[in-house]
């Protein structure tokens, strides 16, 4: 009897955390609600045992961290200009404390399959996204009678991700959609072979040609570096690594050269697409118009603010005043635009060394881990975070959170058999 019970809530469980991961790229409320349920179901494997004797070795230093970086955020309100945006940044953020409850409580019952569940959710929910886009475009060329082409043209970045069922902006579905096809490769969605390789590689194949809809350069970067590295290091012929390298490369530098030779941002191509973006960047020499003088900005407001920062609203009125009014990033009111940044402007010097403590603890116990989903999930953020501040929003902090507590939990005890 005992035993069904503990199955019956097993069975929960994995629903949970196929619903967290299926939810982030979600609505605000939608994806609440889903971490409010596993974070009050987590108590039903609770247990005062866990917290005697040496608990730092047994669950590591990253919940402690998680804490610390919330307390920050709160302490960070007191000072902020913009009292009440700095009290719901903090409220935003208690994501940093429900998970590292949720999973000290559920650290002995993790397993590869609720691992699997949650990332299969998340393949899912950004597949739904991609899907409701598609449809809805589609109906839209139908009902205008616009020429197929279109998708390569109109619908593309913001005209593209405005007709899912949830608009996501296009750095954050961006790195959504490059965390699951780094699932994709590496997890069996069935058990059968034949049947998991045919849904894998349409999976596959469908959300890698979104990319372009997404038209996020940062995203294509980081696949590309993902696949070349994979199929590199997945053969074990020295020759066919070196001659799959240099076929990269050949091909890279041949779209270029054939880029170079057309005039790509024009009305057909406007420089909102992701053609358009590559030539505006590196063949007419612009470059990113608008974020190296939004860094620009945050570096000056960072020197006036070294040790704690300006708070948890962001700063954006101090912001403001180093920057052209007539630019995107004075027009828009951005953040940084950089989360190492954007850490370094809210919280100082002193948090932003305890952000990178942070990172350090995730990269040690994920390359220690050898699993290739973890250390890939890591690398995807950092090289992400370079142009976007991921941790301002409900789904790039649920996204980060999630993931990186629930590997971090899994495999930190494991470590220490190595």
């Amino acid at each position: 009897m005992e035993c069904d019970k503990q199955d019956k809530y097993n069975l929960i469980l994995k629903f949970l955390f196929f619903l967290v991961g299926f939810s982030i790229p979600f609505s605000y409320a939608f994806n609440s609600i889903a971490i409010g349920l596993l974070f009050l179901f987590s108590f039903k494997f609770f247990s005062l045992d866990k917290y005697k004797n040496d608990i730092i070795i047994k669950i590591g230093y990253l919940p402690l961290l998680f804490f610390v970086v919330f307390l920050l955020q709160v302490l960070g309100v007191f000072y902020s200009q913009d009292i009440n945006k700095g009290l719901s940044y903090a409220i935003q953020n208690i994501v940093f404390v429900l998970f590292p409850i949720i999973f000290f409580n559920l650290s002995t019952y993790l397993t590869k399959d609720k691992i699997r569940l949650a990332v299969y959710g998340l393949i899912f929910g950004v597949s739904a996204i991609l899907i409701s886009i598609y449809i809805n475009i589609f109906i839209e060329i139908f009902k205008k009678n616009l020429e197929f082409n279109t998708l390569l043209t109109r619908f593309t970045r913001v005209g593209f991700v405005k007709y899912g069922i949830e608009e996501i902006h296009p750095p954050y579905l961006g790195i959504l959609t490059i965390f699951s096809l780094v699932v994709l490769l590496h997890v069996k969605l069935i058990k059968r072979k034949s049947l998991d390789y045919i849904l894998r590689g349409f999976l596959f194949l469908f959300l890698g040609c979104s990319l372009y809809g997404i038209s996020s350069i940062m995203s294509v970067i980081v696949l590309f570096i993902f696949l070349i590295t994979s199929i590199i290091f997945l053969s074990k012929s020295i020759k066919f690594r070196i001659l799959t390298t240099l076929s990269f490369f050949g091909i890279f530098i041949i779209i270029l050269i054939n880029l170079n030779s057309i005039r790509i941002v024009t009305k057909d191509f406007p420089g909102n697409s992701l053609l358009g973006r590559i030539q505006w960047s590196i063949f007419k020499g612009k470059g990113d118009t608008s974020r190296p003088e939004n860094w620009k900005s945050v570096t000056n407001v960072i020197k006036d603010n070294l040790f704690f920062g300006v708070g948890s609203d962001g700063g954006l009125k101090d912001l403001q005043s180093f920057r052209d009014p007539k630019s995107e990033s004075f027009k828009f009111k951005h953040n940084a635009h950089n989360q190492y940044l954007e850490f370094f402007l809210r919280h100082g010097i002193v948090g932003f060394i305890i952000y990178l403590f942070m990172l350090y603890e995730l990269i040690r116990v994920a390359f220690y881990s050898r699993n290739e989903v973890f250390i890939w999930f890591l690398i995807t953020f950092l090289i992400s975070s370079m142009t976007e501040s991921y941790l301002v929003r409900q789904i790039g902090l649920t996204f980060f959170t999630f993931y990186s507590i629930l590997f971090y939990t899994y495999y930190k005890p494991k470590i220490n058999e190595f």
